[in-house]
């Protein structure tokens, strides 16, 4: 009976795991929140969110419910899981602000406030992200990484970015948009004990004023390459596929065909391109059956998305190229 019920809990966690993207590494995952309409763990961990506040949002990629937006408002992780002593670990999310120039924006803590932080803007760094830990988040003071803790400058309204912290030891890896930033080496050890975390404020202050999307949490250091990935890569639940629309070739170099294929009717339709920043690169009227769109304007190669719309701007398709 034992064995039985061994096998069906392996099972279940191996079920749950199986919904986490392909292109999110689940060796030493121990939280995934995707923020697909609500704010479960997918990792298998059951380590889900209460939501205060926060409402579900579009994502990079312009899907609905897909992200949580913040203002006065947060989401808690109650259950006690994070950090336990791990020697390494990583932290990757995407982020968003409305108001690059509002102090104070938090992003991540744990809870209790004061074990560990990344915020936004913080008082004395405008327009920065800080990085900020202490050894005992009952001791309510912070201690800084190092003198210099800056990550990253400038910071952009309404664009996301990708975050990655990578700890190997005592270095703190930072990572913006899958590159490497800046790296940063200290002796304070582990949290002495577990803490749940938040996202998008403290404990009732220091609100973020943006968006949050795609939290990973490892009890490991990430890879480069998979570091890379978890900027780059586009998952299967993030493109709309239909078959009556192709776009080639892919990958692309001077130019791409929209192709309709056999919808004779769209007239009024349009078409959007945008980057992995979720950033509208070019955009345009489709007018016949076949449209050819040039893409000499665009003056950076990678992966970008073509946004198909009808004409009442209702998004019908989503088609992955990759620009050489």
């Amino acid at each position: 009976m034992k064995k039985k019920l061994l096998l069906l809990s392996l099972f279940t966690i191996n079920a749950l795991v199986a919904q986490v993207p392909n292109y999110i590494p689940t060796n030493g995952l121990v939280a995934y929140w995707p923020f697909s309409g609500n704010a479960n763990d997918l990792s298998g961990n059951a380590n889900n969110g209460t939501v205060s506040g926060a409402t579900l949002t579009t994502d990079r990629f312009g899907n609905t419910n897909s992200a949580y937006s913040f203002s006065n408002s947060g989401i808690l992780i109650a259950n006690q899981f994070y950090n336990n002593g791990w020697t390494n670990y990583s932290i990757s999310l995407w982020f968003l602000t409305n108001n690059n120039n509002q102090r104070m924006q938090m992003i991540f803590n744990t809870s209790p406030h004061d074990g560990e932080g990344l915020s936004y803007c913080h008082n004395n760094r405008p327009n920065l992200f800080s990085h900020w830990k202490n050894e005992n988040p009952n001791i309510h003071s912070w201690n800084i990484f190092s003198a210099n803790p800056l990550i990253y400058n400038p910071i952009d309204n309404l664009v996301w970015y990708n975050l990655t912290i990578v700890k190997t030891g005592n270095i703190y890896s930072y990572y913006v948009n899958g590159v490497f930033d800046k790296s940063s080496t200290t002796t304070i050890s582990a949290l002495n004990q577990l803490t749940g975390v938040r996202f998008g404020s403290t404990a009732g202050s220091e609100y973020l004023n943006g968006k949050l999307d795609d939290i990973g949490i490892w009890n490991r250091d990430l890879t480069q390459a998979e570091i890379t990935g978890l900027y780059t890569t586009l998952g299967t639940n993030e493109i709309t596929q239909n078959n009556q629309i192709t776009v080639y070739p892919n990958p692309a170099k001077q130019q791409i065909t929209i192709d309709c294929g056999t919808i004779f009717n769209a007239n009024g339709w349009s078409y959007k391109m945008v980057n992995t920043l979720g950033q509208e690169v070019l955009n345009g009227e489709i007018n016949s059956q076949q449209n050819v769109v040039s893409l000499n304007s665009l003056n950076g190669t990678g992966v970008y998305l073509v946004k198909i719309y009808d004409a009442s701007n209702n998004l019908l398709n989503t088609k992955k190229i990759a620009l050489q």
